[in-house]
């Protein structure tokens, strides 16, 4: 039996947030699609909000390497699941919905999105902080972020800088950190 057993045994959850404006013209959805290609061939199920724009492009990509995909989804909404989502599992909230996503990675990764994706970073951000939840890998896929994270660190509530997030500049760089990160337990 290998060293990285529990790893061969079970494929590990990498939640993905971003946009769901995104359409598949626009020049990020083939690159989100590509990151939930190399995610899946890395070997992780690929877990997203079940929606469109990104989270329909990394579940697309995965799906694409014959991976696993999850979304959270709001049971009452009107809207469905996209069609790349294996497993569906539907909350009653978007605020349930949100911490459900925050459990099941074992890794996240965050791309191009507006507020709503701004929540999801900050609050996963904010739990490690507080350590109300366990040190786990982050990649921040796109460069928009850098900035406002920039303004973040240098403001005096984050004396100290606690920032345990990754920079990566393609999907395949992205899959890379976390599989190294997941698999040796570096956080």
């Amino acid at each position: 039996m290998s060293l990285f057993y529990w790893w061969e045994m079970e494929k590990k959850i990498i939640v993905v947030f971003g946009s769901s404006q995104i359409k598949e013209e626009n020049p990020e959805y083939p690159r989100i699609r590509e990151l939930g290609k190399a995610l899946a061939e890395a070997g992780f199920r690929v877990c997203s909000g079940g929606y469109a724009g990104a989270m329909e492009a990394v579940s697309r990509g995965a799906k694409d390497a014959g991976g696993e995909t999850i979304g959270v989804t709001i049971r009452d909404s009107r809207k469905s699941h996209n069609p790349w989502i294996e497993k569906d599992e539907p909350m009653p909230d978007w605020k349930e919905r949100l911490f459900r996503l925050i459990e099941l990675g074992d890794g996240y990764v965050v791309c191009r999105g507006g507020t709503g994706t701004l929540v999801e970073l900050s609050c996963v951000w904010e739990m490690m902080r507080k350590k109300m939840m366990p040190l786990k890998p982050v990649v921040v896929l796109d460069s928009l972020w850098e900035e406002l994270i920039s303004l973040l660190l240098a403001s005096p509530e984050m004396e100290g800088g606690f920032f345990p997030f990754r920079f990566a500049n393609s999907p395949e760089q992205a899959a890379a950190i976390l599989k190294q990160e997941i698999r040796c337990g570096c956080q």
